[in-house]
């Protein structure tokens, strides 16, 4: 959101993660969002668990106090309350930088839930949760609506830590793969060492672009670009 700042009057085309509403729209017309957000994920994904565990109906919302953990908080609550199926039994906070989670997860443990829910938390943060909570003695179950990095959850966590937490993937799977996906997996590990679940949601955006400098026929007028790039549609290879 500060960025918009800067990049909106100097005409500077911005491709974001921020999945606050007031980040796009016609005030902003150089800001396109680069990846689905909360709003497409998470009422999906509570349904998909609600008929895996439909005995589970204790969640605990667990939210960064910062801009986009407060967005996509009140996110998880619309699509909670309009879904009709789960009990919010309490939402607790934890700032960014924080290192050590054993004192909020004690907190969070205290209302008893029967589901975890990391909100938007980076892998990072999603990682040392884990590790709290089972290391605290939680049993139950563990998600992410949003997309996560499984490599980078399990250093954090730990491996048996994470077996069995959920979140959205990026279609990498080997039951869904497309021979597209496998390709951009192997050139990438290639390259980097390792495959990163959140690398293909960067993979549209340059592809995008082109189009739409194609369409514009210019590569400077970005009022040109902006407008084509509103029209702009894709196939993705990748699902």
């Amino acid at each position: 959101l500060a960025a918009l700042t800067i990049t909106n009057p100097a005409k500077v085309m911005l491709f974001t993660f921020c999945f606050d509403k007031g980040a796009i729209g016609p005030k902003y017309p150089y800001t396109f969002r680069s990846i689905p957000t909360a709003y497409e994920f998470y009422t999906p994904m509570y349904q998909w668990l609600s008929q895996k565990f439909p005995d589970k109906k204790r969640l605990v919302l667990v939210v960064k106090n910062y801009a986009g953990g407060l967005v996509t908080r009140d996110i998880a609550v619309a699509a909670i309350e309009k879904q009709g199926f789960y009990q919010i039994a309490g939402t607790e906070y934890y700032q960014p930088a924080t290192t050590d989670f054993y004192p909020v997860m004690t907190k969070i443990l205290a209302h008893k839930p029967e589901i975890l829910d990391f909100d938007a938390c980076s892998g990072g943060d999603a990682g040392l949760l884990l590790k709290a909570a089972r290391q605290l003695g939680y049993k139950g179950i563990t998600v992410q609506p949003t997309q996560g990095d499984p490599v980078t959850i399990i250093e954090t966590a730990g491996k048996e830590n994470a077996e069995g937490h959920y979140f959205m993937g990026g279609g990498s799977d080997d039951a869904v793969a497309t021979p597209e996906m496998v390709a951009l997996i192997r050139e990438y590990a290639k390259r980097y060492g390792s495959w990163n679940e959140v690398a293909s949601q960067d993979w549209y955006i340059p592809r995008m672009l082109g189009l739409a400098i194609h369409k514009a026929g210019t590569v400077s007028d970005t009022d040109a670009i902006s407008k084509a790039m509103e029209t702009v549609e894709m196939k993705s290879p990748l699902v």
